[in-house]
């Protein structure tokens, strides 16, 4: 009888270790953060090679640029709405179109040259080209009649365009930490940054921040990895308009 009180026991111990051991390793599981990188490609939506992710005023767009012989194109609608109004692509005649106060300038497509007014003058590249009936129209020669600025990151390619100007928030990490796709230990991992590396802060939120890194990747982080934020003013560039070649 002993015997079998005895062969009882140590079966309840044995499932009892069993449970505990399963219990515990759970938990290690639960509370262990992921090591798992998200692919940037995945992350910007980005299925060929030649395409470009925007990033504009912190907001990663669905729309993408174009990298054509080394530089970055955008179409025509996105710099339209979102960058600069006055631009006018006619659609029949497959010209682009940018009045000043003084100036017409006139760019036909897949040409280097263009018109401003009556005179003559060479971009070196296409300012125009058209693709599956879009027009793309080269990013720096929007920007030298707009007032924006922009950032281009490469592997993958991705832009980031600030068209509103202000103050914004900064944070120095204290410490080594993970930055994920969302909020959460078990997110994939966008980007490790390193102690006293300055993100840009765009949400805070109880336990979790969204900042945005200097290679464009908008990223979430325990707001424990960062002090209190500070201040800074972004500010406006000078609109460079040539009005005469």
């Amino acid at each position: 009888m002993k015997k079998k009180s005895h062969s009882i026991f140590a079966v309840l111990a044995l499932a009892l270790v069993i449970a505990a051991a399963i219990v515990v390793f759970a938990l290690i599981r639960k509370y262990t953060p992921s090591k798992e990188h998200e692919d940037l490609t995945t992350y910007y939506h980005l299925t060929n090679s030649d395409e470009v992710a925007i990033v504009l005023n912190n907001e990663v767009t669905s729309s993408k640029a174009r990298v054509i012989d080394g530089h970055i194109y955008i179409d025509y609608d996105f710099v339209h709405d979102n960058l600069n109004s006055r631009f006018y692509w006619d659609n029949n005649e497959n010209i682009l179109l940018y009045a000043t106060t003084q100036n017409l300038i006139s760019a036909q497509a897949e040409q280097t040259s263009y018109m401003v007014t009556k005179s003559s003058a060479d971009y070196g590249r296409k300012i125009v080209t058209i693709n599956s009936d879009t027009a793309y129209i080269d990013l720096d020669f929007v920007k030298e009649y707009s007032d924006f600025k922009y950032k281009h990151v490469k592997d993958p390619h991705r832009i980031i365009i600030t068209s509103q100007w202000g103050k914004y928030q900064t944070a120095t990490a204290k410490k080594n930490a993970s930055l994920r796709v969302r909020g959460g230990i078990k997110s994939p991992i966008l980007k490790k940054v390193s102690s006293k590396e300055e993100v840009t802060v765009i949400e805070q939120g109880d336990n979790w921040d969204k900042v945005m890194t200097d290679d464009v990747l908008l990223d979430t982080c325990r707001n424990v990895c960062f002090p209190p934020s500070k201040k800074k003013q972004e500010k406006a560039i000078s609109l460079r308009i040539p009005l005469h070649i």
